[in-house]
């Protein structure tokens, strides 16, 4: 992709495109300088080793030929992360673990749901995972996002009765926090705390939905994509911070006064929702009265 000619300032070895017309310079340096790691690994086949990577511990959580079915997953508690595709994204992601009786986080086969979903299509696998797991709740990616999605739901509560466990979370300051950020999910990991089963063992190439999400974790921050894994972390979120039982040594849990906080936060916004709705309804009610 890149002559090998002399360093230059702001580049690597290598600073005239082989391909000018497909990968400017000007646009290559910009990758450079925005992020040299993803350039190295993407432009010059520079690999990274498993010391970069922020969930090393992950492998060992993979286990094959296992069925999760086959276990006593109807005693588990489930919570549903949902990572909605925006301009550009490949698609929506609705990922829903359970969680034993001993805390072990468990993910498997058709635990998932993925695709470029409208709303109501993203509604609908929602409505699916719930008829299926009964998840405690489902944890969509911003406040803004929950709120279009509870007032849609409210507009037909027989066919989404769940609409009072959607619940935001804006991921900003979240993200990076050790207790219930990213990085708890290596905590996790490196304590035992999640089972990844497979039924049987998949090509390396395969592109179902757990093989994807398992490529995602294990490539972050490299691999590009991380819409799965961000909807992984909002469905533990929704275990730890809603859900009740056992927790696993050496994870640390938000306290139970944070906990109480953000439920009522959480009632309070889904009541804020509903009268905004009804209220907004009537008037438009009264506007067509007075103009008829």
């Amino acid at each position: 992709m890149i002559a090998p000619l002399a360093r230059e300032p702001g580049l690597p070895i290598g600073t005239h495109p082989l391909w000018d017309a497909k990968f400017p310079e000007r646009e290559l340096r910009s990758i450079f300088a925005s992020d040299e790691r993803s350039y190295l690994r993407g432009f010059r086949l520079v690999a990274f080793d498993d010391t970069e990577k922020a969930f090393p511990s992950f492998a060992s959580c993979i286990e094959h030929d296992v069925d999760w079915r086959e276990l006593p997953w109807q005693t588990w508690q489930f919570a549903n992360g949902v990572d909605i595709a925006g301009l550009g994204r490949a698609g929506t992601w609705c990922v829903c673990p359970g969680r034993r009786p001993d805390g072990v986080k468990v993910l498997g086969e058709g635990m998932i749901r993925r695709g470029k979903f409208t709303a109501p299509q993203a509604l609908d696998a929602m409505k699916e995972l719930d008829d299926e797991f009964a998840p405690i709740v489902h944890v969509v990616e911003d406040n803004a996002s929950q709120k279009a999605y509870i007032e849609a739901t409210s507009l037909a509560p027989q066919r989404y009765p769940f609409r009072k466990r959607i619940v935001g979370h804006t991921t900003g300051s979240d993200k990076t926090d050790r207790a219930i950020g990213l990085p708890s999910l290596e905590v996790q990991f490196a304590n035992s705390g999640w089972k990844i089963y497979f039924r049987e063992r998949h090509r390396p190439d395969c592109d179902c939905d757990l093989c994807e999400l398992v490529r995602q974790v294990d490539q972050y921050p490299f691999g590009g994509s991380d819409d799965a894994l961000m909807a992984l972390w909002q469905a533990d979120f929704g275990l730890r911070l809603y859900g009740g039982g056992r927790q696993l040594a050496g994870v640390t849990e938000p306290n139970e006064d944070r906990i109480a906080e953000r439920m009522r936060t959480h009632e309070e916004r889904i009541l804020l929702n509903v009268t905004a709705t009804t209220e907004k309804r009537a008037a438009k009610a009264a506007e067509r009265e007075a103009r008829a």
